[in-house]
């Protein structure tokens, strides 16, 4: 619920030529606030144009008139010119992330499947939005994500549903929530996984789902297979 004192914010991604359609899209939210949602009143305080640190780099709505301003394209050359990082990491999983690995559903991810769906990710967004294909070495980076294991975790596996607006159909939700600490990262990888944590990863990331966070941290525990099923 949002009021006056708790006001609604988000943030909207525009991928390649659909960030020249940023203005429909502030016409449509000016639309929302004049025409309200449901009984409640609504007002278009602000919009902003966002680097990759949530640093305000243009204004393109003030007080709820468009400023001219165009949003900043963002690419992700900064993230591999800052290469290197710990070889151990801990990562949140904020909300349900389905991740597969040899056919099967990951209650518990593992390194290696994050960090190729990271790199499958990147690969499609670059051929839908971008008209060209992702220049990497996949098979090394595979490789290089194998090596790291996962030593502990926290969480599970949860399974919901949400009604489709087109059928009225249920529509079956799933994924792992909560954290892994994993050891023996290349270093090579922290890029891939800054940018996974900005892109989103795994199954039904249109509605929201593949939200991760990661940080370096010293992992000392003995190793639990991450295919450890739960209770």
């Amino acid at each position: 619920c949002f009021t006056a004192s708790r006001p609604l914010s988000f943030e909207l991604r525009l991928f390649g030529e659909a960030i020249s359609t940023a203005p429909l899209f502030l016409r449509a939210f000016q639309l929302l606030a004049s025409n309200g949602i449901a009984d409640r009143r609504m007002y278009l305080d602000s919009a902003h144009s966002l680097d990759w640190n949530g640093v305000s780099c243009a204004e393109l709505v003030r007080a709820g008139k468009l400023t001219g301003a165009q949003p900043a394209a963002l690419d992700f050359t900064s993230f591999f010119r800052n290469e290197g990082g710990s070889d151990t990491a801990t990562i949140t999983f904020l909300v349900p992330t389905w991740l597969r690995e040899g056919g099967r559903d990951l209650h518990v991810p593992t390194f290696a499947a994050l960090v190729c769906r990271v790199r499958d990710r990147i690969s499609m967004l670059c051929r839908l939005y971008e008209e060209l294909e992702w220049q990497a070495g996949f098979a090394a980076i595979g490789q290089a994500a194998d090596k790291a294991t996962v030593c502990d975790w926290e969480g599970g596996w949860v399974e919901y549903s949400r009604p489709s607006t087109r059928t009225d159909e249920e529509m079956p939700l799933a994924g792992f929530r909560g954290t892994i600490s994993c050891k023996g990262i290349d270093p090579r990888l922290w890029p891939l996984l800054r940018i996974g944590e900005e892109i989103h990863v795994g199954r039904q990331v249109v509605w929201g789902h593949g939200l991760f966070q990661i940080s370096s941290t010293d992992v000392r525990r003995e190793a639990r297979p991450a295919s450890t099923p739960l209770p």
